[in-house]
């Protein structure tokens, strides 16, 4: 990797001065306004602003081992904790999971800070405040916007469910939450070094539609996951029984997912169009917000707030397969996708957690080799030569 250690110092610092400019902004709010979540807020502002700022580098750079692990220990150890505290303890308080997630993310970015100063210790800074930084912060503040926007979208359902229904309610909605980004965690991991490839130009225009595909794929074989999640709910956590429900229907969206964050979104960056980026994550906020507002007048129900977000990601990948036409949808494409719906809504209902894996992982092995004949091949060769690789060092 080229890296030009006197800029690269001077974006460090400045990045370092912002955060910890907003987390003493939030500090004196406290003094005026007394509030527990607002010292939280101040105490993690720093650290998770640095390690996700990093993990965008490390995806940008290429170096995929750095990014999922940071990937891995911010979202997977705070639930596993949590889970483990629930287990032992028969009791888990709010206020422990949030100094859990806040030591998980404070570790990372002294982890990250001690590199950053290792290798550029004998390196003096470039000016913090010139033209080239004062680019690069009016490029990040739009990206900002775009990713606060897309942070709306992903949580305005819990906040929905935290407005309209009881703590329980909330409690079951939360936890499924969890489990969906876990799971999520395992997808970004093999599909992430796309923006990277496609940054090189080692992905062309003519593979998008490939790589589309491939995603597509990919999402469809991860609804196998829930099944794992049904039975751990049921052998150690009974009494979230109800989520499962929910978990099921997040599941749906997986292929939409895929396609959507490790595709659309990273076509965006690359071909700069920033403007037309936030104006889909504004119209796709206010159309989750109409969704969720028709779903539950007509049936206030936990399920119909999850149906809203499926029906989100599945109209907004048909929004951008409309605009980013060289990986647009085929008659193909859409044939995939009735059959996958078909297939997970049939499996859904088959009694007995390992009878229902089996055939859900045959039928959409069956769908992948009917529809996506040539993409399952390369996918399946691909995949078997690096199982042997594995097995050969």
């Amino acid at each position: 990797m080229s890296l030009d250690k006197a800029r690269y110092k001077s974006e460090f610092c400045l990045l370092s001065l912002i955060l910890a400019l907003f987390s003493v902004l939030f500090l004196v709010c406290c003094l005026f306004w007394p509030n527990r979540m607002l010292l939280y807020i101040a105490i993690c502002v720093f650290p998770y602003c640095m390690s996700s700022s990093f993990q965008s580098l490390f995806q940008a750079w290429g170096e995929f081992k750095k990014h999922n692990l940071v990937q891995i220990l911010t979202t997977c150890v705070p639930l596993a904790g949590s889970m483990i505290l629930l287990i032992v303890l028969e009791r888990l308080e709010a206020d422990w999971f949030i100094w859990l997630f806040c030591a998980i993310y404070t570790a990372v970015t002294v982890w990250i800070c001690t590199g950053t100063v290792k290798l550029t210790n004998s390196t003096k800074a470039a000016p913090i405040l010139d033209q080239s930084n004062l680019d690069t912060w009016k490029t990040g503040l739009a990206i900002c916007i775009g990713g606060y926007i897309h942070v709306l979208i992903h949580s305005l359902d819990k906040q929905i469910v935290k407005m309209v229904f009881d703590v329980d309610d909330f409690a079951r909605y939360s936890f499924a939450l969890s489990l969906q980004s876990v799971i999520t965690v395992f997808i970004t991991a093999i599909s992430q070094p796309m923006y990277h490839f496609l940054a090189k130009g080692e992905i062309e225009r003519k593979d998008y539609t490939t790589l589309l595909r491939i995603l597509m794929m990919l999402g469809a074989f991860g609804g196998v996951a829930y099944y794992g999640c049904s039975f751990v709910v049921s052998w150690l956590l009974p009494s979230y029984q109800q989520s499962l429900d929910i978990i099921a229907i997040y599941f749906m969206t997986f292929p939409a997912m895929a396609v959507i964050n490790c595709l659309y979104i990273n076509l965006y960056k690359l071909c700069r169009m920033k403007k037309q980026y936030i104006i889909r994550l504004l119209s796709v906020f206010v159309l989750s917000v109409l969704l969720n507002i028709l779903l539950l007048t007509w049936r206030r129900e936990l399920s119909s707030v999850v149906t809203a977000t499926a029906m989100v990601y599945y109209i907004w990948l048909v929004c951008e397969a409309i605009t980013f036409r060289d990986a647009g949808f085929s008659l193909q494409d859409g044939l995939f996708l009735v059959g996958y719906l078909s297939v997970y809504a049939v499996c859904m209902g088959i009694p007995g957690t390992v009878m229902s894996a089996a055939v859900y992982f045959l039928a959409i092995s069956v769908l992948c080799f009917l529809i996506y004949r040539m993409e399952a091949r390369f996918a399946l060769k691909y995949l078997l030569k690096r199982v042997s690789w594995i097995r050969g060092s």
